[in-house]
């Protein structure tokens, strides 16, 4: 069961972002063919969301490609 203080997100943008800004994933599950990525700290996470949506989250755009380019390669090993 997943602990209720667990931010999900299943888009791999916004989980690139918060780890991009330091956040601790925990885990990645595959369900029906979804990836849900959890992260730890629900209300950071959350507001480093809105951030990010709202296009007021700034990160370093070469650490955010080589984030993606990790999550994109454990996905594709589930």
């Amino acid at each position: 069961m997943t602990d209720k203080n667990n931010y999900l997100t299943k888009d791999i943008g916004e989980a690139t972002a918060l780890i991009a800004t330091g956040q601790n994933m925990i885990k990645i599950e595959k369900t029906a063919g979804i990836c849900w990525f959890t992260f730890e700290n629900e209300e950071k996470c959350k507001n480093l969301s809105d951030q990010y949506w709202f296009g007021q989250l700034s990160i370093e755009a070469r650490n955010y490609k080589d984030i993606l380019d990790r999550l994109k390669n454990r996905i594709f090993s589930i």
